[in-house]
This record gives structure tokens, C-alpha cells and sequence, in this order.
């Protein structure tokens, strides 16, 4: 799950339970630490089952313009990824299923360039991929501090994503 910023802000970014069916992969933020997950840069926190963390700059500019990473390595072929995510004071919100490479990535960014992009049959290291969404993704500034429920299905090679506001409890 990246980065890109043309100036560093502070975002502050809050993720919760990840579930992951295919594999069996799942993290509703008991702790700070998990058997699965991978937390590449930034300091991250746990609390109330929701991850936490600020970008630092210093961070940013050390691992080559990526701000704060969540990673559950696993294989999704076909399975059903969802999470929830509050940005809050974020400039970009990146999420990332790698292969190798980039296979897709969601971009919400703090202006009008939000994108999803997909690389098919080839890796992110050899092309810039397609935009896969013809309408236009909501900006951060829109979402702020708003829960958000992100919704992937594959099956077959084939992907539906889906999204919108948080289901109330």
C-alpha cells in the first residue's frame, strides 16, 4: 500500500480493520505490532483498533518521497481486500497492490489529480499504466476526516472496486 508530494505537509493518516480473505490475512489494530504487518516508514501508533501516524519530512525525503507505509505481504488472486481510512490533513492517501510492481493504485490527492491507475500484463517498473476510473476520484480535502470504506473483490484477473462513507455502527 505510496507516495508523491510536490511540498511536505503533516497528514495525518488513520487506518482501520484491514481483512484480507483470500489468505486469511486480517488486522483490526489490536497493538502496534502484528505477525503480518509491515510499517515502513513512519511511527506508528494503536489505539481503539485504529493505526495512526504523522508524516514526517525528514522520513519523506530519507525513503526516496514515500510517506508513512502500512504492508500485509500477502497473495490476492482471488479474494476480497476492505478496509476502512480517515485522512486527516493529508496531502496524498496512496494504496497500492504490488506484484511486480505496481498492479494498482488509488491516489487521493489534496487537489484535482486523484486517480486510480492499473498495470495489466505488464509491471509499473516498465509503463505509467492506465487510469482506470473515468469519474473523478474525491480529493483529500473532501474526505477530511471522514471514515471511508474501500471495497476490492477479485476474481478471475478481474477487480471491483467500490467505496463510500463508512457503514454506521
Amino acid at each position: 500500500m505510496n507516495p508523491f508530494l510536490r511540498s511536505v505537509s503533516f497528514p495525518l493518516l488513520l487506518i482501520s480493520p484491514l481483512t484480507a480473505y483470500a489468505e486469511g490475512v486480517g488486522d483490526d489494530f489490536p497493538s502496534a505490532e502484528h505477525p503480518t504487518r509491515e510499517a515502513p516508514p513512519g511511527e506508528w501508533s494503536s489505539a481503539n483498533h485504529v493505526a495512526t501516524c504523522v508524516s514526517d519530512p525528514k522520513h519523506y525525503e530519507e525513503f526516496v518521497d514515500h510517506g508513512p507505509i502500512l504492508r500485509w505481504p500477502c497473495d490476492l488472486v482471488d479474494g476480497t481486500l476492505t478496509f476502512d481510512v480517515k485522512p486527516e490533513g493529508s496531502q496524498r492517501l496512496v494504496i497500492t497492490c504490488n506484484g511486480d510492481g505496481h498492479i494498482l493504485r488509488i491516489t487521493l490527492r489534496d487537489d484535482d489529480k486523484s486517480q486510480t491507475i492499473g498495470w495489466v500484463g505488464t509491471s509499473s517498473k516498465e509503463n505509467k499504466g492506465d487510469k482506470l476510473m473515468k469519474k473523478p476520484l474525491p480529493n483529500t480535502t473532501e474526505l477530511n476526516g471522514q471514515w471511508v470504506s474501500v471495497k476490492l473483490v477479485m476474481t478471475g484477473g478481474q477487480g471491483a472496486l467500490s467505496s463510500g462513507p463508512m457503514p454506521s455502527s
